[in-house]
Parts: structure tokens; sequence; C-alpha cells
């Protein structure tokens, strides 16, 4: 426990059982980035140093549940899908990061944003610019211009956008 900032989870899953087209997929990322906002901005912390924290990172988390089902509807193997597993997880990072970016229009950048890895296009450690970014085609010019053109101009309204979501009670 920091008595200074506290990490509050702002969460929530994309069920990839019930998304049968990318275009949905983009449409359920977008949405799950804004609702997760909203939850931000509406929300009061039972703590100060919760509060704290949630106002200098708007800290977000989307996860997703039901890849397996999600495989059995498209008739794919699970053994043999990492490929694919990798491209559709790109795509949601790559549409939760745009969103984010989209989301400066109403929010502004979140306050911790200068300095950041994010503004220095060091996406999920990583830097934009390394040849081997991604391995999906023409996936690397796409993550450099979302940097150049809107990251490094806009910032992001977000300090973080994925986690491994809780999916069932515990």
């Amino acid at each position: 426990f920091n008595e200074e900032y506290s990490h509050v989870c702002n969460l929530t899953s994309l069920n990839l059982a019930k998304i049968d087209t990318l275009e949905k997929l983009e449409q359920a990322v977008r949405m799950a980035v804004v609702s997760l906002n909203q939850i931000v901005t509406l929300s009061t912390s039972p703590l100060e140093s919760t509060r704290k924290h949630n106002d200098l990172f708007r800290i977000i988390g989307i996860g997703a549940l039901g890849y397996h089902d999600h495989l059995v509807l498209k008739g794919m193997n699970y053994t043999g899908s990492a490929d694919y597993a990798y491209e559709l997880f790109e795509k949601i990072a790559y549409w939760a990061i745009d969103e984010s970016v989209n989301e400066t229009n109403y929010l502004g950048e979140y306050p911790a944003f200068s300095g950041s890895d994010w503004e220095n296009g060091i996406f999920f450690g990583r830097n934009v610019y390394d040849e081997d970014f991604s391995s999906t085609p023409g996936m690397n010019e796409k993550w450099i211009r979302l940097y150049e053109n809107k990251v490094s101009k806009f910032g992001m309204a977000n300090g973080g956008l994925l986690a491994i979501a809780p999916n069932t009670g515990t």
C-alpha cells in the first residue's frame, strides 16, 4: 500500500465468443475505451490515494474472454492459433490506443503523459520504430503512423489500456 497513490481497477472484458466480425470487434474495443473513461471520470474513490492515482494516470484495463469459443465458431483449432491470436490481440491493442487518442478531444491527455513511454514511442515496452515491432504484415507502418500522426501530436487519455481482466468469480 502506497499512502500517496493506490491503483484502482477499471476493467472490462470483451467476450470474443459473441463478436463475429472484425468490424464488431473494433466497435466493441472503442466502446470499451469510451465507457471505461466515463467510469474513471464519474466514479468517486473511497480513498484519497486512489482518487489521485485515477486522476493522474486514468488507467483502464480491457481484457478478453471466450477465445476458445471464438476459435470454435471460426472452425479453428486452439493449438494452431498462435499467429491468429497475435494478430487479433494486436488489432485490439491498436484500436484501444487509437481510441484513447480520440478521447483526448474530450478529456485531454492524462496528466502523467509527459515523459511517458507513450510520448516517447515505446508501446508495450518496445520502440515503434524497431523493424520487428510487429510480425503482422503491414502493421509496422500502421504503428509508426499511429504514433507520429496521433499519439505524439495529441497525447493519450489513458496511461494504461489493456489487462488480463478477471473473467469469473473468485
